[in-house]
């Protein structure tokens, strides 16, 4: 590894001291610390150090880090960082990661070898980015010496034609003296009129590019690899530039032409320049600058694909224990859920609706932990699905069980898993400080504990003992916060951070996370169906950016949760006459229906008021998927609507009382249990 300047800045001595020691011993670095962050701004700028990695602290006296980070920046913009926080900073620390472009956040305490393995992951990131910027910079060079070469032949050529004739021999030699240069320029020039038929006095690089002598043959024909389609289309434009002698033609007509082209397995990059001669028959002619690219897109890709690995884990890190229960889930789903659903089905139709649905969950869920490959693989799964419920397939259980088979479900995830592990290893670590314990453990100590204490004493106790596997409602629902901030980016739409109000209540996750996550359907519903575009919404006198709050209310035996958009509400009419185009319900059924049953047509399975699919949404399974999981849990929704200002989805579930729980010291449990324990293991060996 290049030997690297890694600056340290905490104002805690023991820190830095601590960091430089690991950092020396373990990666063999060169490390600078300062414990005040003016003091280190103002030696880098002094002494013109030059600063590969900075760790900084992000709660300091004088300057916190996110400042200390954008005055480095300024100074040092190709500089790496890293943020070192406390825990309650985390939130600060992840804005601070868009805001500034921290490369990665850590939190106080840290694992040495975690450690190590960040910062190993921001040296080699600077060095692909120093590696891509010297192709950037070294492509930049030769396209400029190309263009100052042109420049002057174009010069030389125009002084030279206006000489007389005795001085052809000096142009011959000097222009075999160009056409070197251009040879051994890196770069392919050929040149052509309005026939596209090319001239003999391209260049070497030409022949490598296409593989073959090129004189006579039709750029069209060359660069779309035999296609003939474009031919005309480029001799018409052509025409344009070439006939025009009025300024400003030429660039106008240019941008029309191909810029890009795959030859021969490689990614061209294609210029165009109008050369003018009085020699040449039709007085003007067509340059193209032919540049390899291949190289530069390959490690621009691959640096997109670390760049997306990277989103990947940091979602799943920081939601850890709702994605491994998605993955049990889903595993459980192709091993077993699929086998169930098909025999449990009175019908085939019933039992593909049933799979659809599951299917499209699934595809939200994993969507809110980015992993691109299993939503694009079972978003192709969800396509041969719909597919076999147009077909109207009568086939018997065993049949089904058979096409089933066929239908790649796996693939996109077992490569997003392998990513996944490449990172955190096969077993994800846990903080010293907790405990796993596992649903079955935890029922079998509740159940010790309840032979062994009064009626009373268990009454009391019961709850704190159930409350150990419990999650607050506001953590069951913190992964769509990042979730819609990056569905909105990818909808063009602007969008206020989402709000979570209130949700400080404990719920059982075995029980209520299917709902919980069922809800991603209803927040992306919101964004994809509810906020309008940033132009629509100046347009009806509203923000640029839209508003999604989710609001949590609990009473003794229910607890309610609304679900709230700015934007363009639901228009009951416009629903029933969706319903009718795909005869969900008749004509008279509608008519006969109230305004709330109009809008409630909504969850109804294949119902959507987008006509074509696409990752986001359109499948007509989101709402109807939701709608079940509330039921499976006997939950209710009531919908608020109005058009132009927004739509409110509002959940009411049944959930148990633990009133008890604030009431009981955590030694009040631990005594009893003991005794208890004590006593079981006396009577066991007694036995």
């Amino acid at each position: 590894m290049k030997n690297r300047n890694i600056l340290i800045v905490d104002d805690d001595a023991m820190i830095t001291s601590t960091l430089q020691k690991v950092i020396t011993i373990m990666l063999k670095q060169n490390v600078i610390a300062f414990n005040n962050p003016s003091e280190a701004l103002k030696s880098i700028s002094e002494n013109k150090l030059e600063i590969d990695l900075v760790i900084s602290d992000f709660i300091m006296a004088e300057m916190n880090g996110i400042e200390f980070l954008k005055v480095l920046k300024e100074i040092s913009p190709d500089t790496v960082s890293i943020l070192l926080t406390g825990y309650a900073d985390k939130q600060n620390a992840i804005k601070s990661i868009n805001e500034i472009g921290i490369f990665y956040y850590m939190e106080k305490p840290w694992d040495n070898n975690d450690l190590v393995r960040i910062i190993q992951n921001a040296l080699e990131k600077k060095s692909l980015t120093e590696q891509l910027n010297a192709k950037v910079r070294e492509l930049e060079n030769r396209n400029y010496e190309i263009k100052t070469l042109y420049m002057k032949l174009e010069e030389q050529y125009r002084k030279e034609s206006e000489r007389s004739t005795t001085l052809e021999t000096v142009v011959a030699e000097r222009t075999a003296s160009i056409r070197n240069l251009l040879d051994n320029a890196g770069q392919g020039f050929l040149s052509f009129g309005k026939d596209l038929l090319v001239h003999n006095d391209y260049s070497s690089e030409c022949r490598r590019i296409f593989g073959k002598s090129i004189m006579g043959e039709s750029f069209a024909f060359l660069i779309s690899e035999g296609k003939t389609d474009q031919d005309d289309y480029m001799k018409n434009v052509v025409a344009k530039i070439l006939d025009s002698n009025q300024d400003g033609v030429a660039e106008l007509y240019l941008p029309l032409m191909p810029e890009a082209a795959e030859i021969l397995g490689r990614s061209i990059r294609i210029e165009y320049r109008v050369i003018k001669e009085n020699t040449y028959a039709l007085g003007r002619k067509m340059m193209a600058i032919l540049t390899d690219v291949t190289d530069r897109i390959a490690l621009e890709k691959q640096m997109e694909r670390e760049k997306s690995t990277f989103k990947m884990v940091m979602k799943v890190m920081t939601s850890n224990h709702d994605f491994t229960l998605c993955v049990g889930e889903f595993l459980d789903f192709l091993s077993e859920g699929l086998d169930e659903i098909v025999m449990n089905s009175n019908t085939a139709e019933s039992a593909i609706n049933e799979i659809y649905r599951q299917v499209h969950t699934f595809k939200g869920n994993f969507s809110l932990f980015d992993m691109q490959e299993t939503v694009e693989c079972i978003h192709k799964a969800e396509d041969k699905l719909y597919e076999l419920l147009r077909m109207d397939v009568h086939v018997t259980r065993e049949e089904l069980l058979c096409i089933l088979t066929t239908i790649d479900l796996r693939t996109g995830f077992n490569h997003d898993l392998a990513k996944i592990k490449a990172v955190l290893g096969d077993k994800y670590i846990r903080s010293e400080k907790s405990i796993s314990i596992d649903r079955i453990t935890l029922a079998e100590i509740e159940n010790h504990i309840a032979r062994r204490l009064s009626s009373h004493d268990f009454v009391s106790v019961a709850p704190l003992i159930r409350a150990i596997g419990y999650k607050k409602v506001k953590g069951l629902l913190a992964v769509y916060k990042d979730y819609m901030t990056i569905m909105a980016e990818k909808c063009g739409k602007l969008l206020h951070p989402l709000v979570i109000e209130g949700g400080e209540e404990l719920l059982d996750p075995d029980r209520y996370s299917g709902f919980m996550r069922s809800l991603v359907h209803v927040f992306r519903n919101a964004l994809v169906h509810g906020i309008e575009t940033p132009e629509e919404r100046i347009q009806k006198g509203k923000s640029e950016y839209g508003t999604i709050t989710c609001s949590i209310i609990r009473d003794k035996t229910r607890l309610h949760i609304d679900i709230s958009d700015d934007g363009r509400g639901l228009d009951a009419a416009f629903i029933a006459q969706k319903a009718l185009e795909k005869k969900l319900a008749s004509e008279d059924a509608l008519n006969a229906m109230t305004h709330e049953e109009k809008l409630s047509l909504i969850f109804h399975d294949h119902f959507s008021t987008l006509s074509d699919v696409d990752l986001k949404a359109g499948r007509g399974v989101g709402l109807p998927a939701v709608k079940k999981e509330l039921e499976a849990i006997h939950g209710q929704v009531t919908l608020k609507t109005s058009v132009g200002k927004g739509t409110t989805f509002s959940f009411d579930i049944p959930v148990e009382s633990f009133e008890t729980i604030a009431e009981i010291d955590m030694e009040y449990l631990v005594e009893p249990a003991a005794k208890a324990s004590i006593k079981l293991l006396n009577e066991t060996l007694g036995a």
